[in-house]
């Protein structure tokens, strides 16, 4: 979590985006789709309930829900990892 802390603002949403796939095990898709009602922080869940796609045929991105029925879920996440999301919360 140090490198969240440091002074290079330019990475820190790069290593928040690891440090959630790390903890989480999304993927990258699922990770892109969070929104901020995603996520709450009384409970220290994140749900993943869309994820963001590419269509190669009308080349534009979109989001819709995670690839199978069991991919939509909620997580629970050690609470050094929900103070770091807090610090990206707008």
């Amino acid at each position: 979590m140090e490198i969240l802390r440091n002074e290079d603002e330019e990475n820190k949403p790069f290593a928040l985006f690891f440090t959630l796939a790390a903890y989480t095990g999304c993927r990258r898709g699922e990770l892109i789709g969070l929104e901020c009602k995603d996520i709450d922080f009384h409970n220290d869940t994140v749900t993943i309930a869309r994820a963001y796609y590419y269509d190669t045929y009308r080349r534009e991105y979109f989001t819709d829900t995670p690839k199978t029925k069991k991919s939509r879920r909620s997580l629970k996440l050690p609470a050094h990892v929900m103070e770091t999301l807090k610090m990206f919360k707008v």
